[in-house]
């Protein structure tokens, strides 16, 4: 299966994921993902900075 394939079956699932949901449903599944990667991203900034305190370093 080449790159061109995999893209179309994987899209093709997507939109079979989302099939008889509504717009509200949809807008809820992309707030709580948005949510969960600002918290991702919150954590990587927190353990971050907790590594360069112990470690008396930037690791910018």
């Amino acid at each position: 299966m080449d790159r061109d394939e995999l893209r179309a079956k994987r899209a093709k699932a997507g939109r079979a994921r989302w099939a008889g949901t509504t717009v509200e449903q949809r807008r809820e599944a992309a707030t709580k993902a948005s949510r969960a990667a600002q918290a991702r991203a919150a954590l990587a900034r927190r353990l971050l900075a907790e590594y360069e305190a112990a470690n008396g370093n930037s690791a910018a």
